[in-house]
């Protein structure tokens, strides 16, 4: 029985995870359609209603082509480089603390695992409050490993205490729209196959900020960012729900086990109360 309730909070955060790994994947789906494979612009240059999308948004993107560096795009779009959108910054150097000693403390390994950052397992570190404001992290911050595993990228999606360290790239955009937009693009198969040629060849196992903000990358007009956004960021919000449900899970079943195995609490109070918390 104890096994059977420890096991109904262990599967529900299992369901947490698969779910935001869909959610993810739509999200970076919608970045392909309309900015790489440019759906709705062929759509429209057919003569079609693009699929999936209302007529507002539709309104945002032209029916025709035009050549550049990087091919055919979108016709009035333009191309640039990700240094044109952001600036950059490194991170702070400490040591990491299991102990709640300051602020979180995000490392290239807390964004390795999955495509969102699990705040539970970020330790902490200390840090002057005079020069916490210097690295302290924001919404729509998106951070960029520059060692260990070059071109992996993050964003974050919740307000909280952190900081961000020494082998991390801080890159801020102008608006929470170009920060989504940003970051899809350091998802993309684009992006990827320019980390790896920076880093062919190279004797060190790293990317420096310059290099990081050296790609090229399609420019469209602020407006089709903010739908991008608008389309985007309700997956986002309930990734960081499903987290948020999955840390209070966690925390509910390691504080039963031990009261359940000590009989403190017994196996069918456990049990209405995951009824109630699920």
């Amino acid at each position: 029985m104890i096994a059977r309730i420890l096991g109904t909070l262990d599967d529900k955060i299992e369901l947490n995870r698969r779910m935001n790994h869909s959610l993810e994947e739509m999200a970076r789906a919608i970045f392909k359609s309309w900015f790489v494979d440019f759906d709705p612009v062929i759509a429209k240059s057919e003569g079609r209603q693009p699929y999936g999308m209302n007529a507002e948004t539709a309104a945002l993107f032209p029916s025709a082509f035009q050549d550049s560096e990087l091919g055919p795009i979108p016709k009035g779009w333009g191309v640039g480089k990700v240094s044109d959108i952001c600036t950059t910054q490194y991170g702070y150097t400490a040591s990491a603390s299991s102990e709640p000693i300051g602020p979180r403390f995000l490392r290239i390994t807390d964004m390795n695992k999955e495509p969102w950052i699990d705040w539970q397992n970020v330790p902490y570190c200390a840090i002057d409050t005079q020069v916490l404001p210097r690295y302290s992290l924001q919404v729509g911050d998106v951070l960029v490993s520059r060692m260990a595993d070059p071109g992996k990228a993050a964003i974050v999606d919740e307000e909280l205490n952190a900081v961000f360290a020494s082998y991390l790239v801080r890159l801020k955009t102008k608006s929470l729209a170009s920060s989504h937009y940003l970051f899809y693009f350091l998802r993309s198969e684009q992006y990827l196959e320019y980390a790896n040629g920076a880093m062919s060849g190279s004797v060190q196992s790293g990317m420096n900020a310059q290099v990081i903000v050296g790609a090229e990358m399609l420019l469209p007009p602020d407006s089709v960012v903010s739908a991008y956004l608008q389309a985007v960021q309700l997956l986002r919000k309930k990734i960081a729900n499903n987290l948020q449900q999955s840390r209070t899970l966690a925390a509910i079943r390691d504080a039963l086990l031990p009261k359940l195995l000590s009989g403190e609490i017994r196996v069918k109070d456990a049990a209405d109360f995951q009824r109630i918390s699920g």
